[in-house]
C-alpha cells in the first residue's frame, strides 16, 4: 500500500474553509492508516500560529495523533545535503541569486528530500515548485481531485467497497447543495470517485484494485 503525507497547504486550507475541513476529515478517515505528517509542514504550520491557542489546536488536532502512532518523518542529516545540493543546482540552472530563493521553497526542498527517503508520495495544491524540484530529486506526488495523473504523480490505490462509501459521502455533501450526482451505475467506482474528487476536493487519483 502507497503512505502519502500531506503538504501545508491542505491543513491551511482546512483550518480557514469548513468544506475543506470536512473534506480533511473525510479523507483523514477514509486513509489514516498509510498516511504520516511531516515534521517540516508542523514546522510551517506551528510558525505561522498567530496565537498560543492556534498553536495548541494544531498540536492537539493535526500533531498528537501522528505522534501517538509513531507516524512522523523528520529529516535526515542526508536529506539537509540533498535538499542543499538541489536548491544549488536549481539556481545555477535558472541563473537565479540563492538570495532570492523564498524561504517556502528552502521548506519544499527539505519536506522533498525527506519524503523520498521515507518512500511517501505528497498530497499538494502546490504543483509549480514540485515540479522545479523534480529535476533535482526524484519525488512523487499528487493534486487533490485530478482525475488524471501528471508525471511524477501516483494512482492511490482504494477498494471498490471503500469507493461506493466515499462516493456516498460526495452524494451527501452534494444533496446540502441541492445538487446530484451525475447519472452512472452503483458500480462504476471510477465515476463515483472522481465525483466524490470534484466535490470534497480530497480524493485523489484512485483506481480499483486488479
Amino acid at each position: 500500500m502507497k503512505k502519502f503525507v500531506l503538504d501545508t497547504n491542505l491543513y491551511i486550507c482546512a483550518f480557514r474553509s469548513s468544506e475543506q475541513a470536512v473534506a480533511l476529515e473525510r479523507f483523514s478517515a477514509a486513509f489514516t492508516p498509510h498516511c504520516y505528517l511531516s515534521s517540516v509542514v508542523l514546522h510551517e504550520l506551528l510558525v505561522g500560529a498567530k496565537t498560543p491557542a492556534k498553536a495548541r489546536q494544531i498540536h492537539q488536532e493535526i500533531a498528537r495523533p501522528f505522534k501517538r502512532r509513531e507516524r512522523l518523518v523528520a529529516p535526515s542529516h542526508r536529506n539537509w545535503e540533498e535538499s542543499a545540493e538541489a536548491l544549488a543546482r536549481l539556481a545555477r540552472e535558472e541563473n537565479i541569486e540563492l538570495k532570492t530563493i523564498p524561504k517556502s521553497l528552502v521548506h519544499d526542498a527539505l519536506l522533498a528530500a525527506s519524503w523520498q527517503e521515507a518512500g511517501l508520495i505528497l498530497v499538494t495544491d502546490n504543483q509549480e515548485d514540485f515540479v522545479r524540484l523534480r529535476r533535482f530529486l526524484r519525488i512523487a506526488f499528487v493534486a487533490p481531485g485530478r482525475s488524471e495523473p501528471r508525471r511524477g504523480a501516483c494512482h492511490m490505490p482504494v477498494s471498490n467497497k471503500r469507493l461506493k462509501e466515499l462516493a456516498v459521502i460526495a452524494s451527501g455533501r452534494l444533496s446540502q447543495w441541492g445538487e446530484s450526482l451525475p447519472d452512472a451505475p452503483a458500480d462504476t467506482p471510477q465515476k463515483c470517485i472522481r465525483n466524490c474528487a470534484r466535490q470534497t476536493g480530497y480524493l485523489f487519483l484512485t483506481h480499483p484494485p486488479s
